[in-house]
């Protein structure tokens, strides 16, 4: 079995409360993880989306009638 500050699903976001109540992972073993991962602070890209975009909801409606409109 992998130790388990190799297997990282065990510090997935989505589970971490659940392995910690479960007993799964100690809250000790993520600080630790946690230490031990490198300081990203300024590596990344800036991306820039239009505002329009972000405001712009879809439904499934409005794709499967578009998608039948052009199949006319």
């Amino acid at each position: 079995m992998a130790s388990k500050t190799n297997d990282t699903r065990l510090f997935d976001q989505r589970t971490l409360d659940l392995n910690i109540s479960r007993g799964t992972l100690k809250k000790a073993e993520y600080d630790k993880f946690l230490a031990s991962l490198p300081d990203e602070e300024g590596n990344y890209d800036q991306v820039l989306v239009d505002e329009e975009e972000l405001t712009h909801t879809f439904s499934w409606a409005d794709d499967e009638a578009e998608a039948e409109s052009d199949n006319e």
